[in-house]
């Protein structure tokens, strides 16, 4: 008996302190791990969060622990914080095969603040959709031509509209047909930069003209990019509407000379409302007009 013992003491169990730095690490990882698949996420955070500090985690334990980390913060709900693991992983391991996946879950998390809605303290500090742009930035910068920057450079895009930054939004929607022409989402790109004009254009106190102008340019480029979109009906309709506008402005310029006795100013710009819509209201006041200045003036 008292041999087995002496043999027994001879073979001590190592104790942690006794391993090396990246074996600790590595057993680290491994408890974290067995943390998460138990449900334990506070306390596979806490271990995450040890492990990113050591040096000594190889190339491919670093990002995994990076990319669970950030993924168990989404679980929680700590989306900044996500976004912000995601990026260290991002800046630090370039080559990572969790690369593409954390852009992905970026964009994932900029997505959900450009959909959710503004509460009062939000509006006061930063809004959401403020919020979702620096985060797409951050992604273009990270990937510029990586697999997802065509999404990024879209949602993008959709911030500033949200925003109500107008040129802003035309200028990303532009940069989007020049940087990835052959993205599925430039033909939505070159639709929207439509849309924005228009919207801007047919607003209640806009006086813009060259607005409505590239609104409708903007249309009829699409028109002929995609022949058989199914949005053919409602482009036609917005034109309409944009004409209709145009029609309008342009009858209050002329009526505008014709009063000051401008007639020749007058007549041109009868002529043009003509021009916009021969079979609006205005068209026919103004071709009355038009008789009624080239019988006084001769024009």
């Amino acid at each position: 008996m008292e041999g087995r013992k002496k043999e027994k003491a001879t073979h001590p169990k190592l104790p942690a302190r006794s391993l090396s730095k990246k074996a600790m690490a590595h057993l680290l990882l491994e408890r974290a791990d067995q943390d998460e698949k138990s449900g334990k996420l506070n306390q596979a955070i806490r271990k995450y969060r040890l492990l990113v500090r050591q040096p000594v985690l190889s190339k491919q334990d670093a990002p995994e622990a990076y990319f669970r980390l950030a993924k168990l913060l989404q679980k929680r709900n700590q989306l900044q914080k996500a976004f912000i693991a995601y990026q260290t992983l991002i800046k630090r391991y370039p080559r990572a095969k969790r690369f593409n996946d954390s852009i992905a879950e970026q964009i994932r998390i900029a997505n959900f603040y450009l959909e959710k809605p503004d509460s009062a303290f939000t509006r006061i500090l930063m809004s959401n959709a403020e919020t979702a742009q620096g985060m797409y930035e951050k992604v273009l910068t990270s990937a510029p031509f990586g697999y997802y920057a065509p999404l990024a450079q879209f949602n993008l895009c959709l911030a500033h509209e949200r925003q109500g930054h107008a040129r802003n939004a035309t200028q990303a929607y532009q940069a989007l047909l020049e940087r990835y022409p052959d993205s599925r989402l430039a033909s939505d790109a070159q639709y929207q930069i439509a849309h924005v004009y228009m919207r801007v254009g047919l607003s209640k106190h806009s006086q813009d003209l060259m607005t409505l102008s590239r609104a409708r340019d903007a249309f009829q480029d699409y028109l002929l990019q995609c022949p058989e979109t199914e949005r053919r009906a409602q482009i036609l309709e917005n034109i309409g509407k944009i004409n209709s506008k145009e029609s309008s402005m342009i009858y209050r310029i002329a009526k505008f000379y014709d009063r000051r006795r401008s007639y020749k100013s007058a007549y041109i710009y009868y002529n043009e409302v003509l021009q916009c819509q021969k079979a609006s209201q205005e068209a026919m006041l103004a071709k009355a007009r038009i008789e009624v200045i080239r019988n006084k003036v001769g024009v």
